[in-house]
């Protein structure tokens, strides 16, 4: 529980621009759930060429954090960020 305490704190310092992309992926990597996130961290080169992508992305990390913070974790889990989740 403290790993995802930590990822929780640390998406929102991203989120915020506090720190960098990197450093989420280091707390993401001490945890055993939510794997679709890897498309957020691997697509960041794909978000700079691609504004619609981007904001698509981003909002769906906006839903992500929330979810996570609320401590719903099943609709955390189905946040794939490769489209608008719908949730």
């Amino acid at each position: 529980m403290k790993n995802l305490q930590n990822f929780i704190e640390c998406l929102r310092k991203y989120e915020s621009g506090e720190i960098s992309l990197e450093k989420i992926k280091a707390a993401f990597e001490g945890l055993d759930r939510f794997h679709d996130f890897w498309h957020y961290i691997s697509d960041s080169d794909i978000r700079e060429k691609n504004a619609e992508y981007a904001e698509m992305q981003n909002n769906e990390l906006k839903r992500f954090i929330s979810a996570l913070e609320n401590k719903d974790y099943d609709l955390a889990q189905r946040i794939t960020f490769l489209g608008n989740s719908g949730v």
